[in-house]
């Protein structure tokens, strides 16, 4: 399949953000399988999942924070970062089946492990339902479950999903003022919209990629909520969350899309495909750099 490229040239700011930005950050002792973004005490933070069963936050202008985040008895497959009771804290799953919360400000965990997955958890995001603040997360053993970050609690009963395949992505909006997750499926060409109010699904899945979907993003655009799909088609897609309907022509690429990332306003996308990592300016084109690893990690954002 041939990679489609837009003619318009890049802007500056789509320019420096291709390019690496000083020397890499060095701390985990095997591969990075996650990361999550923040500004905590008014500085810009990272915090990274690895195969060595840690977590770590690093602060851009100086590198590491702290220790690493200890607990988990498995890699640490996906991240994401919230602020509960005014606090901002990292939110972690792993091949342990547990999720982990911590408190980014002293660098401790806070409470117990949330236990209620008896397989990997490879799908980490946070969301706002009916007031709280929660963390949803995906796992292997086939269902989406919401925690209250306030009190460690499981929300309802886990949304299952599928019978035969498990969750590979979640991500969360609101469509028409609902919470929602957005959720793909190993093996499957579809994506998946669930109320995470009510735990019902959505209307018939979004169909459109002819592979499976690997990963997914939301972002608002013009006031409507879109999610933004890669798949193993050599695809990424754009989808009107409050119709179902794919609301612009498919960017076609060489190979597929393991994971992207968004801005909130629907602007640059960042793909990770085998062996690159992309970026496309809003109405620009491409700009690649090689990527280390040559196999898919972490939850897929």
């Amino acid at each position: 399949m041939s990679e489609h490229r837009e003619t318009r040239h890049p802007t500056a700011t789509s320019q420096l953000l291709a390019q690496p930005v000083g020397e890499p950050f060095t701390g985990h002792t095997r591969g990075v399988l996650a990361v999550a973004t923040a500004v905590v005490d008014g500085r810009p933070v990272a915090v990274t999942g690895s195969d060595d069963n840690t977590a770590r936050m690093w602060e851009w202008a100086v590198g590491p924070v702290g220790n690493p985040l200890t607990g988990h008895t498995g890699q640490v497959n996906a991240a994401a970062i919230a602020v509960v009771d005014g606090r901002p804290v990292a939110v972690t799953g792993s091949a342990d089946g547990t999720v982990r919360v911590w408190d980014l400000a002293v660098g401790e965990q806070v409470g117990e492990p949330l236990a209620g997955h008896n397989d990997l958890v490879g799908s980490v995001t946070t969301a706002v339902v009916e007031g709280r603040q929660v963390a949803v997360t995906g796992s292997t053993d086939k269902t989406v479950r919401v925690w209250d970050l306030a009190t460690g609690q499981q929300v309802g009963d886990p949304l299952y999903i599928v019978d035969d395949n498990w969750v590979r992505a979640v991500a969360t909006t609101l469509v028409d003022g609902r919470p929602v997750a957005v959720i793909a499926v190993y093996g499957d060409k579809a994506v998946q919209l669930w109320d995470l109010a009510t735990g019902r699904q959505i209307r018939e899945p979004v169909h459109g990629h002819d592979d499976w979907v690997w990963a997914v993003a939301t972002a608002v655009v013009d006031g409507c909520p879109v999610a933004v799909t890669g798949g193993h088609d050599n695809t990424v897609r754009v989808w009107d969350l409050a119709t179902g309907q794919q609301v612009r022509p498919e960017l076609m690429f060489s190979s597929e899309v393991w994971a992207l990332a968004v801005t909130p306003d629907g602007g640059p996308y960042l793909f990770r495909q085998p062996r690159q990592v992309r970026f496309m300016g809003v109405g620009h084109g491409f700009w690649e750099r090689p990527a280390e690893r040559d196999a898919p990690g972490g939850s897929g954002a």
